[in-house]
């Protein structure tokens, strides 16, 4: 497989309306089937701070998007559920090539601006998730962000990579890189790449 990044970062906000009129990049399909028996994978999702340089191959880029926020069966339902099924959870990919949004729908990222802004640079990949906090619902929006962290956190078991959630970070540098509206908030972040061997 061709390398999409050599590193990467994303950020889970609540809307992509914004970056509609920006070009598309197609991400390869999701094989759904097979992997790693979920008890299993429960049984090996542990926190592992370190990371190689190992590069991240653009169709596990694309499986690890998918299990963060994807859609997964027809009327445009997720990965996760979310309340009233408000899908408030969307993904920044950020890179040293630029930062990219993760469009679920069309399964497809979008880019957002050349510049890199990842928090964590020895990771591969950081995943940060985000919420408006004026809609009054920050605490459905933890919930699934919640759940998108942990499908994540699954999905590195499954394929014995290595993973972090962390709540520090510099939550300003990426909204402001971003051009993030004053009305979303960065809630949380996870690591993600391969271990050190």
């Amino acid at each position: 497989m061709k390398k999409l990044f050599l590193t990467i970062t994303a950020i889970i906000i609540f809307s992509n309306s914004v970056y509609a009129q920006q070009d598309y990049i197609a991400l390869p399909s999701i094989d759904k089937t097979g992997g790693m028996p979920l008890m299993q994978a429960l049984s090996e999702r542990k926190t592992i701070r370190s990371f190689s340089k190992e590069p991240i191959q653009e169709d596990v880029l694309a499986e690890i998007l998918w299990a963060g926020a994807g859609k997964n069966r027809e009327e445009n339902k997720l990965t996760i559920p979310t309340a009233l099924n408000r899908q408030n959870v969307f993904i920044y990919v950020l890179s040293d090539k630029g930062s990219f949004l993760y469009d679920a729908q069309n399964h497809s990222l979008i880019k957002i601006t050349d510049a890199d802004l990842r928090p964590v640079k020895d990771a591969p990949i950081t995943l940060a998730y985000a919420a408006d906090k004026n809609k009054g619902d920050k605490l459905y929006a933890a919930m699934h962000v919640g759940s998108a962290y942990q499908n994540v956190g699954l999905y590195a078991a499954s394929k014995h990579m290595a993973n972090v959630v962390r709540g520090s970070f510099d939550r300003g540098s990426i909204e402001r890189g971003l051009k993030l509206p004053k009305n979303i908030e960065v809630l949380i972040t996870q690591a993600i790449g391969y271990p050190i061997q």
